[in-house]
């Protein structure tokens, strides 16, 4: 029996793959992530009757799930600020929910690669074979 497999790719390519939800195309988490991230640059001024005109106002906003994301997210909040895009405490608030994301992403990473570390330095186990001595059975503990 085929399930059919989320449609969410992150930035750098790589497929969710956990199944979908029946009758969506995406899982459960990224049904309601694709949901709430907005789907217009928060760095261009929504306010501006001119804000379609804006070359940046086609790119969604990344949902930080990986480098990738934060790397564009930070890409974007620069150019806001470079181009006087964004209030001075606006800025500050975004700035600050940036290197909190950073910061997320970094810990994540260091918790996955222990878990991958210790999961690595797990003992196969050990396996029990006959052995045959002069005409004597012998029973030996082999490491596979």
């Amino acid at each position: 029996m085929d399930f059919p497999i989320c449609e969410h790719f992150k930035l750098d390519g790589a497929r969710c793959g956990s199944p979908a939800v029946r009758g969506q195309k995406y899982c459960y988490h990224h049904f309601g992530v694709h949901q709430l991230v907005p789907k217009a640059n928060l760095m261009v001024k929504m306010w501006s009757p001119a804000a379609e005109l804006d070359p940046l106002f086609q790119y969604q906003v990344p949902y930080l799930e990986d480098s990738a994301a934060l790397q564009i997210a930070f890409m974007q909040y620069i150019y806001g600020v470079s181009q006087d895009r964004l209030e001075p405490t606006r800025a500050r608030l975004v700035l600050g929910a940036l290197k909190a994301a950073a910061a997320n992403l970094r810990s994540r990473e260091k918790a996955v690669a222990k878990a991958q570390e210790a999961s690595a330095q797990k003992k196969e186990p050990v396996t029990v074979k006959t052995v045959e001595t002069k005409g004597a059975r012998r029973a030996a503990k082999v490491v596979v």
